[in-house]
């Protein structure tokens, strides 16, 4: 569902089911989020305990999201209180006071690089045993939409595929990963920070950095040298995590290529992910 949903209209609609969830799970002054997306999410309490109430109106999407809280769960992401998956509603823990790490761009953006790599570094301990991958895309089924026939630049997708190709033929070890660890998914709780909103994927650790690399969107592509920027938080991330520059490099220019077939597949603008490619191939 696109952001420019009318929640109001949609609430009005679904009001009977949100007073039925609301008895149910008894749930108290419950309160729209602001800045509403691709969810619908109401704030309150269950008793003394902060919840957000989140309606996925795609209900595979909202499975996909049960499966990698549970999957995640003690391992830096919010809890997973209760769901009704038929409706496409999760009962998640509310992180407080939920200050994004969006509100450190761009002052105090090598202390959010530090921040990213911490709740990075706790996500990644999470036992993933083989039995359980089958719940999980991989990368490369992800990477699949690469082949089809798309109105970019012929040279910037052959690009895009070959380093595809060599990540994939080169990667390290396959781990559960968030799969969308941008700015406004990781969010301050108590006195440390959580994610929220995990995809669920399996990949190597190189793959998790690149969403933040080029977020926060649309903000980050405002900044006065984005080439340095982006520069100096691929050395930042190498160094920080172990992982070769290089690697990081053509990854970031991976993702952003898919970001524009994802965009261009839901009919919405890719114009921010293609600036941001740019950016990339200017970097050496």
């Amino acid at each position: 569902m696109p952001p420019s949903t009318n929640w109001d209209e949609w609430a009005s609609l679904h009001a009977q089911h949100i007073q039925a969830l609301t008895e149910k799970w008894q749930l108290r002054d419950l309160i729209p989020a602001p800045h509403l997306s691709y969810a619908y999410v109401l704030l309150g309490f269950q008793e003394d305990t902060p919840i957000a109430l989140k309606w996925v109106p795609n209900i595979l999407n909202a499975q996909k999201e049960s499966n990698a809280l549970k999957a995640l769960q003690g391992h830096g992401v919010v809890s997973l209180l209760k769901e009704d998956l038929e409706q496409g509603v999760l009962l998640l823990e509310r992180a407080m006071p939920g200050t994004s790490i969006k509100t450190f761009f761009p002052d105090k953006d090598t202390e959010a690089l530090d921040i990213a790599c911490q709740v990075m570094d706790t996500l990644h301990k999470t036992a993933a045993p083989s039995q359980s991958h089958a719940k999980f895309p991989h990368v490369r089924e992800w990477l699949k939409i690469l082949d089809q026939d798309w109105s970019i630049s012929q040279g910037t997708l052959i690009q895009a595929r070959q380093w595809r190709d060599d990540l994939l033929a080169t990667a390290g070890p396959d781990i559960l990963l968030h799969g969308d660890l941008h700015h406004d998914n990781i969010l301050q709780h108590n006195d440390h920070w959580i994610a929220i909103d995990p995809h669920g994927v399996i990949g190597e650790k190189a793959y998790e950095v690149c969403a933040f690399l080029r977020n926060p969107l649309p903000f980050v592509l405002d900044h006065q040298n984005l080439a340095d920027l982006t520069y100096d938080r691929i050395q930042y991330f190498s160094k920080r995590l172990d992982i070769s520059p290089g690697r990081l490099h053509k990854w970031h220019f991976v993702q952003c290529i898919l970001a524009v077939c994802w965009a261009m597949e839901d009919n919405t603008d890719p114009s921010l992910f293609l600036k941001h490619a740019e950016v990339i191939s200017s970097i050496v």
